[in-house]
C-alpha cells in the first residue's frame, strides 16, 4: 500500500481555456494571481516546452522565499498541462509530486481542474489543497479584473 496521497480540486472560471492557459503559464502572469494564505509570489520563470523547467518564488509574509521548480512532460495549449513539483533544493532525498492541470470548455466558462499526485503525507496534501484553492481564485480574480476579453 502507497504512503503517497491525491488531490483533486476544481473551479469553473469565466474566461476561455486559451486565456486561462495563458494566465497559468505567463510569468507575468503568475505573479499576479499565485498564492494563498499571505504568500505571494515576486518572480516566475518558465521554460513552457516538454522538458522545460518553470521555478516560482513563494515569499511568505515574514520575508522568506521558497522556490518550487519542476519539469513539464505535458504542455497541451489550451488543454492541458503536467509537470513535476518539488521545493528547491532539489536532492535525491526530496520529495518530488506531479501536477496535472486541464481546462476543459464549459458552458458558462471554463472547468480548471488541479490533481496533484505523489504528495508524501495526508499533511502535506491538505496544505497543497488549502494552497491550489487559493490559487485559483486568484486566477479568477486577474482574469476578472484584467481588461481582456473572456469567452468568445
Amino acid at each position: 500500500m502507497s504512503n503517497h496521497h491525491q488531490l483533486d480540486v476544481s473551479r469553473v472560471i469565466d474566461a476561455d481555456p486559451q486565456r486561462l492557459f495563458e494566465a497559468w503559464t505567463d510569468p507575468q502572469m503568475i505573479v499576479q494571481w499565485w498564492g494563498a494564505g499571505g504568500i505571494t509570489c515576486p518572480t516566475a520563470e518558465v521554460d513552457l516546452s516538454v522538458g522545460g523547467t518553470y521555478r516560482i518564488a513563494n515569499e511568505a509574509p515574514d520575508g522568506s522565499v521558497m522556490w518550487i521548480t519542476g519539469t513539464f512532460s505535458r504542455v497541451e495549449p489550451p488543454a492541458a498541462l503536467a509537470y513535476t513539483w518539488a521545493m528547491e533544493p532539489v536532492e535525491p532525498h526530496t520529495p518530488v509530486s506531479l501536477v496535472e492541470v486541464t481546462f476543459s470548455p464549459q458552458a458558462d466558462g471554463t472547468l480548471v481542474t488541479v490533481r496533484q499526485t505523489e504528495i508524501p503525507s495526508a499533511e502535506a496534501r491538505e496544505m497543497h489543497l488549502d494552497g491550489w484553492r487559493g490559487c485559483l481564485e486568484g486566477l479568477e480574480r486577474v482574469v476578472r479584473t484584467s481588461s481582456a476579453p473572456r469567452r468568445n
